[in-house]
């Protein structure tokens, strides 16, 4: 290009940029209220646009605002577009991001996300503002691996892609020498060190080591729709869950790392959708919806672990049984199963019932019952399938000094036991025929869902805190059974939470902590509908009793008996919701954090139950 041509292209480029700039003109301002914290606020500034890999996103329910300069934005509808997963779990009052491998828990008004499982400080927490859940634009976007961007001339903020890096081709000797190294190094670990650790102690790896996983495929056969699950160095261990209704099955991997990226099943026999993505650090789960019930199974083979869906209900264990349909009833040497009751010869009168000892492992599945006693003459160890409405499938193990019976429960079960001429029945029944008041607590949220947080407290910690010391207090001083949601750092499902009071509880409460503005103090109770079950005992009564209870003991301020749509009030029984206090209270969550208090409080949950439980004797 000559001297002329380049001044001429010059004076162009800059009478279009001069007409650029001129044609920028600044965006109209945005007048409204926003409702958030309780408080009406009023905001004035100019228009934030926002553009996703691009394009502008337009027709948004809630405009982006600018909040301490931070752009907050509509979770959902942004972060669809940049194709995550948007969930809102309203009794957490949390918003959950997925996106690929990686997951973002954001509680509403807390600065504390929880990112693949681990706490992240943020600038400025997630608001609901005009009834829209508003979260931080830039710290969502970096946490899911995104580019944000912003552009000050144009009020413009930015998402998009990450540009993938391919690295500089290299020399064919380069490529030999990368091809040396990594078929030394690794060849020598997976085939020494996996094998020696499998083969030794695969139990102990199995549960305790985190192992990536490597693949996770659906096959849709005849008849079948299967699963199979491949981990690095053993068969991931797999605990499966069903919702209520049939309609979602869970299966959720325990102590693994996703390797491969994020993928959506197609459609199958009996699978409608699904998909399946990393919940934390050391938690992979596979969320499966259903088009009708099913029966699943589940086998390890190597390294994989094998989950069958086909026609039917229940679950069978085709590892341990061969029977492939529920017999309800099964006839052995010197015992059968007849109708939820297992009866055992007892000819040579060694057994003795008062010997016999019960573990009620309900969380687990499991009702355990040991025999003291040598009965390898009466009994040989074995397992079998019944698939009735209350067991699933029973172990018998026979040693040369006890007999243990396990019962793998389809749902909690109690245990009668009574001798009948020279045999033992042990008769496995609804708790309610066993037990004359039952309990159900639920300690709020768990595992993966931390709940609220502020001040150095954490929800999910002191809900179980106060739970197990109400348990403490049933168990020792009380004719009530009880029963929990968790016992530890685990997550039941809210419908799960609802599904296990309505099924055997006289009495729910579920325990929680408040979360709000810094000014927000006090205790309050929920509770939802009637539930009277014929004995006077309504939901209203026992969340008034024990609020009364909980203010006469702490002090604080009495905020008064509620109503709200949550899912855990939603059940057939007498329930209630407890928010001991506020976390973003600085007094609140002193009080709180001193374990006397939270003696307290389990002593006020314990005084209120008992009292309205003698004064209304459930009818059996």
């Amino acid at each position: 290009m000559n001297i002329k041509k380049l001044i001429v292209s010059a004076a162009a480029f800059l009478c279009a940029a001069a007409v650029n700039i001129t044609a920028v003109s600044a965006r109209p301002y945005l007048n409204m209220d926003l409702k958030y914290d309780g408080e009406t606020h009023y905001y004035s500034a100019e228009e934030i646009a926002l553009e996703i890999n691009g394009r502008e996103l337009d027709d948004l329910p809630m405009p982006p605002v600018l909040l301490n300069n931070y752009t907050l934005v509509p979770a959902r509808e942004v972060f669809e577009n940049l194709g995550a997963e948007v969930d809102w779990l309203p009794d957490s009052r949390q918003v959950q991001i997925f996106h690929e491998n990686t997951s973002v828990i954001i509680t509403i008004n807390s600065t504390t996300a929880l990112v693949n499982g681990s706490d992240t400080n943020m600038d400025i927490p997630a608001k609901i503002i005009n009834d829209k859940t508003m979260v931080p634009l830039r710290f969502v976007s970096q946490a899911i691996e995104k580019e944000v961007g912003w552009d000050g001339s144009t009020r413009t903020a930015s998402v998009k892609d990450k540009p993938i890096t391919i690295p500089e081709t290299v020399t064919e000797a380069t490529t030999e020498e990368t091809t040396e190294t990594t078929t030394a190094k690794p060849v020598e670990t997976t085939t020494a060190k996996p094998i020696e650790t499998t083969t030794a102690k695969p139990v102990k790896t199995a549960s305790n080591e985190i192992q990536d996983i490597e693949a996770i495929d659906f096959v849709s056969g005849m008849g079948t729709d299967l699963i199979s699950i491949s981990g690095a160095d053993y068969a991931p261990k797999v605990d499966i869950t069903r919702s209520a209704d049939n309609s979602l099955l869970t299966i959720d991997i325990e102590n693994g790392n996703l390797t491969v990226a994020k993928k959506d099943f197609g459609n199958g026999n009996f699978i409608k959708n699904g998909y399946y993505y990393q919940v934390s650090q050391k938690y992979v789960r596979i969320s499966l919806e259903l088009k009708d019930t099913v029966k699943y199974n589940s086998s390890t083979d190597g390294k994989t672990t094998t989950i069958v869906l086909s026609e039917g209900t229940g679950y069978e264990d085709d590892a341990k049984f061969s029977i492939s349909t529920a017999n309800y009833n099964y006839v052995g040497d010197n015992f059968s199963f007849e109708d939820d009751k297992l009866i055992i010869s007892n000819s040579s009168g060694k057994i003795n019932l008062n010997n016999i000892k019960y573990d009620d492992d309900y969380l687990n599945g499991e009702f355990r019952i040991t025999i003291p006693e040598n009965l390898t003459s009466v009994l040989s160890s074995t397992s079998f399938m019944i698939g009735s409405e209350k067991v699933n499938s029973v172990d018998i193990n026979c040693t040369s000094y006890n007999t243990v019976i396990t019962v793998h429960e389809n749902n909690i079960i109690a245990c009668k036991t009574e001798k009948a001429g020279n045999y033992v029945v042990f008769n496995f029944v609804h708790p309610s025929e066993v037990y004359n008041k039952i309990v159900v607590l639920d300690a709020g949220h768990g595992l993966q869902d931390n709940g609220a947080s502020g001040n150095g407290l954490v929800e999910k910690e002191l809900t179980l805190d106060i739970e197990l010391r109400a348990l403490d207090l049933f168990e020792n001083a009380s004719d009530i059974k009880v029963y929990c949601t968790r016992l530890g750092d685990t997550y039941p499902t809210l419908t799960e939470r609802q599904d296990m009071a309505s099924y055997m509880a006289d009495a729910f409460v579920s325990i929680h902590i408040n979360l709000a503005t810094s000014s927000a103090s006090g205790t309050e109770t929920y509770c939802l509908y009637s539930n009277d079950q014929g004995n006077g005992l309504t939901s209203y009564m026992l969340a008034e009793r024990i609020l009364d209870k909980l203010i006469a003991s702490l002090g604080t301020v009495d905020r008064g008996v509620k109503s709200e749509e949550y899912i855990v009030l939603k059940g057939t029984k007498p329930s209630t919701l407890l928010e001991m206090g506020f976390i973003s209270n600085s007094d609140d969550a002193a009080m709180m954090g001193a374990a006397v208090n939270r003696q307290k409080m389990a002593q006020a949950i314990f005084d209120g139950v008992t009292e309205l439980l003698n004064e209304h004797p459930p009818i059996r």
